[in-house]
């Protein structure tokens, strides 16, 4: 009998560890990644995240070399598709709809000394 190997990808290898890296950082600082690569549709969220009655959703950016300038790695389309992510989350989840909700970036710089940085990303009312 014949077993299939399938190779995926450098990015699609480098993306996969650096989602692995954000939920070992998020599980460090307390939180319990509910949902990773939530996807419904043209709508992914990369991770899902809880701690008391916080709810973070994370775009997880990996990249093998340090960015100065990564604020800028989440154009406006991406960040509305977040945001219509996050909503069909809660809608698929409503136990977590009362929860206080953050967007937030995390890079993941593989030849860092800090491998995992942190930002929030905007309202969706700031995203248009």
């Amino acid at each position: 009998m014949r077993s299939l190997v399938i190779t995926l990808p450098l990015r699609y290898k480098r993306a996969r560890r650096g989602e692995a890296l954000v939920a070992a950082w998020l599980s460090h600082r307390g939180f319990h990644v509910i949902a990773q690569n939530f996807r419904r549709k043209s709508l992914e969220l990369d991770l899902v995240a809880v701690k008391g009655r916080e709810l973070l959703i994370i775009e997880v950016k990996t990249r093998s070399a340090p960015i100065d300038d990564w604020q800028h790695l989440i154009p406006p389309r991406k960040l509305a598709a977040i945001w219509r992510g996050s909503d069909r989350f809660l809608n698929e989840h409503p136990e977590y709809m009362d929860y206080t909700i953050h967007l937030g970036l995390a890079l993941v710089t593989e030849k860092c000394g800090v491998p995992v940085a942190w930002m929030r990303l905007p309202a969706a009312s700031d995203s248009t």
